[in-house]
C-alpha cells in the first residue's frame, strides 16, 4: 500500500492496515482505564470552571504586592487553566446548554 491517501480509500480500510506501535499492545498500557473527552457530573463540571479562579486571585494579589514576576507566573498558569475549560467547553464535556 503506498503512502497516499486515495479518494476510494475509507478512513476504516486505512486503519485496518496500520499496525499500533508496540507500546499500544502492552498489556500494560492496554490495563490503564483513561477518561478521555467524557462528560462530567455537574461537581466535576463546577470544579472544572471554577480552575482558573485561584490564579486569577493569586495573579492579582502579587501584583498588589508589586511582586509582578511572580504575578507574570500566576498569570501564565491562569491562561492555560483557562485553556483547559476551553477544551472542555469546545468538546462540550461540561454538560452545559449550547
Amino acid at each position: 500500500m503506498s503512502a497516499r491517501v486515495t479518494i476510494e480509500e475509507s478512513p476504516r480500510e486505512l486503519m485496518a492496515d496500520h499496525n499500533p506501535p508496540a507500546i499500544m499492545r502492552d498489556p500494560r498500557i492496554r490495563s490503564v482505564s483513561w477518561r478521555d473527552l467524557v462528560g462530567l457530573s455537574r461537581w466535576e463540571s463546577v470544579r472544572e470552571l471554577a480552575l482558573p479562579l485561584p490564579w486569577l486571585a493569586a495573579e492579582i494579589v502579587l501584583h498588589a504586592s508589586h511582586l509582578h514576576v511572580a504575578a507574570s507566573g500566576a498569570a501564565f498558569m491562569f491562561f492555560l487553566a483557562c485553556l483547559r475549560v476551553e477544551h472542555d467547553l469546545f468538546h462540550r464535556n461540561l454538560s452545559l446548554p449550547r
